[in-house]
C-alpha cells in the first residue's frame, strides 16, 4: 500500500500540487488525467523521488519515507518511462535488456509476448516509437519493478499505437501498481482508477471519492508476482565493463576521427624522435649508425707491461704506431715545435686483426679479412692507384714498406676495401685513422690508404724504446658492443684522466654540436606543442562525442548502476582505447622512422641517422597524453553524473 498524505509541491511561488491525498494499491492500473501544465508529471516526480516534496508524508506499507528513502526504495523498486523511452543506442535489443537481466530465455520470452521478439538483434535507433514503449515495458517487467510509472508514454503515437500501449498496460496490472500519466481521454477505458488533475493545481475536494472516477471493473487483487531476479551491485558493476566495451566498437563512433587522432600522434613522436638532446642523439648515432665499439687511451706510463694488462680487460687491443713513434723535438726560434723522425713508416692505419672487432670488415670488395700478421689491406682509391684496370689483381702481392726498428717488410695484400661511405669514415676517424670526412668524395685523400692488423704492431708494443719522444702511447681499445665499450669509459674515466692521461671516444658531440642543438632547440618545442595539439584534439574528440552521446550514462544510471562506478570504468576503457591507438601510432612511427634510417644510411643523405630514441621525451609524451585522457573524460562524465538521469534526458530532448 502507497499512500501520500498532504503533498505540497510549490515552483516559484506557484502551488503545482496542494495538499494531495491518495491511497495506491500493490497493484492495478491508475491514470493521471489533466491537460499539460495541469502537475501530473511533478507528481510522478514526486514519488519517484526524483524531485522533493514541500510538505506532506509518503507511506509505503505504513512506514514513512523521506525524501531520500523514497528515493532509493523507488530506485529499487520501480521503473519511470517517459514519453522519451531512452535506451543505450551502441547497444542492440538483447543488450540494453541483459542491463537489467541476464536470463536470456526470459528476455526472449518478454519480447514475445509484447510483439517485438523479431527486434532482439536489432538497435534502438530502429524501433518504432511505439516498439521503443513497449521496449521500455518489457525493460521494466525484467528488472522486477514492483511500480511501473509512466509520463505520457503515448504523447508522440498514432491511435493504432496508443491502443497497443494501453492495451499492454491493461494485461499487465494486476502484477504490477501501474501510474500513468496522460492528457489522453481514451486511456480512461484502460484504466482501474482515473484521478483527475487540474491546470489550478488544486485537488476538488479532500475526499478521495471527489478525484477519483468509480471503479471501472471488479478486479480480484492477488499478491503481485514479478520477472527476472534482482542483481547486487558487485554483479552489476561486473557487467558494466562488457557493455562499455561495445561503445568503443560502435559503429556510432566517428572511425574517422580515431584516424586523425592517431595520424597527430604518429606526427607528434616522429617529432619526438627528430627532436632528441644532443647527447642521447650523438650515443644512439654511435651506437647503430657508426657502429662505434671502441675507445682511445693515450698514456704516459713508460710500461710495456700496461700492453699485457690492457688485453685482459678489453676484447682487442691496438697499438697506434703513429702516435706511439719516437721522435726528437728540438726547438726552433719561433717556439714551434718540429719532429725529426727516421727514413720509415710514419703513420701507418692498423685495424684489428679479429674481424668481430672490425666494424667495416663487411665492406672489403675482393679478397679477404686477416689471416696472418704480415697481411696488409688497401684502401679502393690506393687499389686503383697501384693498378687501375683489374685492382682485384692485387689480391695475393706483396708491398715493402720500412719500419721503426725492423726494417723493410714484405707485406702480402688479402683483401681491398671498397669505397668508404660517410658513415665508415666516421668509424675510422674513431680509431684514429684521419681521413677525410667532407662533403665531396676527393679520391686523392685515400690514395695512399692501407691497413696493418693488431698482430704485426704487437711487436713494438714490447719494445721499451717504443714510446714517443714526451714518453705517450695511445692505444685503441676494442669491445664487443658500444655500450660495453661506454661502461667501461665511465668506469675508468676517473682513474685516466690524472696527470698526463687521457681515455676518450673518437667521436665527440663537437662533431656535430650545431646541428644536433639546432634541431633540439628547434624540434623539440615544435614536438611539445603537436603534443598539446593533438592532446587537445583528443579532448575535444571525447568531449563532442559524449556531448552528443552522453545519454547512454543516464540509461546506465536509470537501470540501477552506481553512476561513479560507470564514469570509471568508462574512463579506464577510455585510455585503453587510447593506449591501443597509442601503439597503432607507436608502430607507424617505428616502421617511419626506421625506413628513414635506412634509406639515409644507404644513401648518406646526411651525416648521421636522423630519428633516434630518447626514453625521457617519449614518457613524457605518453604522461601527458594519458594523465589528459584520464583527467579530461573523468571531468566530462563527472559533469554528467551531478544531474539526474531524468534532468539529462530532457536536457538531451533535442538531440534524441
Amino acid at each position: 500500500m502507497l499512500r501520500c498524505n498532504n503533498i505540497t509541491k510549490t515552483y516559484e511561488r506557484s502551488v503545482v500540487l496542494d495538499n494531495f491525498t491518495y491511497n495506491f494499491s500493490d497493484n492495478g492500473f491508475y491514470l493521471l488525467l489533466g491537460e499539460s501544465g495541469s502537475g501530473k508529471t511533478t507528481f510522478i516526480n514526486l514519488l519517484s523521488g526524483l524531485i522533493n516534496k514541500d510538505d506532506g508524508e509518503f507511506y509505503i506499507d505504513d512506514k514513512e519515507y523521506s525524501n531520500e528513502e523514497l528515493r532509493k526504495y523507488m530506485r529499487r523498486n520501480s521503473d519511470y518511462i517517459t514519453q522519451d523511452a531512452f535506451f543505450v543506442d551502441f547497444l542492440d535489443v538483447r543488450d540494453n535488456l541483459k542491463m537489467v537481466c541476464d536470463d536470456d530465455e526470459l528476455i526472449k520470452q518478454k519480447l514475445d509476448e509484447f510483439g517485438i521478439l523479431e527486434k532482439i538483434s536489432q538497435f534502438p535507433s530502429s524501433l518504432s516509437g511505439g516498439e521503443k514503449q513497449r521496449l521500455s515495458i518489457v525493460r521494466a517487467l525484467l528488472g522486477n519493478k514492483k511500480i511501473l510509472m509512466l509520463d505520457e508514454p503515448t504523447a508522440s503515437l498514432d491511435s493504432e499505437n496508443k491502443k497497443i500501449i494501453f492495451e499492454y498496460l491493461r494485461s499487465i496490472k494486476d502484477n504490477v501498481l501501474i501510474v500513468c500519466s496522460s492528457h489522453d481521454r481514451e486511456a480512461v477505458e484502460y484504466a482501474d482508477y482515473v484521478i483527475e488533475f487540474k491546470k489550478e493545481h488544486k485537488i476538488l475536494d479532500e475526499d478521495i471519492t471527489d478525484v477519483v472516477d468509480v471503479k471501472k471493473n471488479d478486479i480480484v487483487r492477488k499478491k503481485a508476482i514479478f520477472a527476472g531476479s534482482d542483481k547486487s551491485q558487485n554483479n552489476k558493476k561486473r557487467r558494466s565493463a562488457y557493455f562499455l566495451k561495445k561503445w568503443f566498437h560502435s559503429g556510432r563512433r566517428s572511425k574517422k576521427s580515431n584516424i586523425m587522432f592517431g595520424i597527430f600522434l604518429t606526427l607528434a613522436m616522429c617529432l619526438c624522435l627528430l627532436a632528441d638532446t644532443p647527447q642521447n642523439r650523438l650515443d644512439s648515432n654511435m651506437e647503430y649508425t657508426y657502429n662505434i665499439n671502441m675507445c682511445r687511451l693515450l698514456t704516459h706510463n713508460e710500461d710495456v707491461n700496461e700492453y699485457t694488462e690492457l688485453k685482459e680487460e678489453v676484447g682487442e687491443v691496438v697499438l697506434d704506431y703513429g702516435w706511439s713513434l719516437p721522435s726528437s723535438q728540438p726547438t726552433n726560434g719561433d717556439d714551434s715545435l718540429c719532429y725529426e723522425i727516421g727514413d720509415y713508416e710514419t703513420s701507418v692505419s692498423v685495424l684489428p686483426f679479429s674481424e668481430k672487432y672490425c666494424k667495416v670488415a663487411d665492406n672489403i670488395k675482393y679478397g679477404t679479412y686477416f689471416t696472418s700478421e704480415n697481411q696488409i689491406i688497401l684502401s679502393y682509391e690506393m687499389a686503383k692507384k697501384l693498378m687501375p684496370d683489374n685492382p682485384e689483381n692485387l689480391i695475393g702481392k706483396t708491398l715493402t714498406k720500412k719500419f721503426y726498428g725492423i726494417g723493410e717488410v714484405e707485406l702480402e695484400i688479402v683483401g681491398i676495401f671498397d669505397y668508404f661511405d660517410d658513415f665508415e669514415k666516421m668509424y675510422l676517424k674513431a680509431m684514429g685513422i684521419n681521413i677525410h670526412t667532407g662533403d665531396s668524395y676527393d679520391e686523392s685523400d685515400y690514395t695512399d690508404l692501407w691497413f696493418a692488423n693488431a698482430k704485426f704492431v704487437e711487436k713494438f708494443a714490447s719494445d721499451e724504446s717504443f714510446f714517443s719522444t714526451d714518453g705517450q702511447r695511445v692505444y685503441t681499445l676494442f669491445f664487443d658492443s658500444y655500450k660495453e665499450m661506454k661502461e667501461y669509459y665511465k668506469t675508468h674515466k676517473e682513474l685516466y684522466n690524472q696527470g698526463e692521461n687521457y681515455i676518450y671516444i673518437g667521436i665527440t658531440q663537437s662533431d656535430f654540436l650545431g646541428v644536433f642543438n639546432l634541431m633540439y632547440n628547434v624540434l623539440l618545442p615544435l614536438s611539445y606543442f603537436l603534443v598539446l595539439f593533438t592532446t587537445l584534439f583528443y579532448i575535444n574528440l571525447i568531449r563532442t562525442e559524449l556531448t552528443y552521446n552522453n545519454k547512454f550514462i543516464s540509461v546506465f544510471d536509470y537501470a540501477g548502476y552506481d553512476s561513479a562506478h560507470v564514469s570509471k570504468v568508462f574512463t579506464l576503457l577510455s585510455l585503453a582505447e587510447t593506449i591501443k591507438i597509442f601503439f597503432v601510432s607507436v608502430v607507424f612511427t617505428v616502421v617511419i622512422s626506421t625506413v628513414a634510417n635506412i634509406i639515409n644510411k644507404k644513401y648518406v643523405f646526411i651525416k648521421f641517422q636522423p630519428f633516434s630514441y630518447n626514453v625521457y621525451i617519449i614518457a613524457t609524451f605518453v604522461c601527458i597524453l594519458l594523465a589528459a585522457s584520464v583527467l579530461f573524460t573523468g571531468l566530462t562524465l563527472r559533469r554528467y553524473r551531478k544531474v539526474s538521469w531524468y534532468d539529462n534526458i530532457l536536457n538531451n530532448r533535442d538531440l534524441i
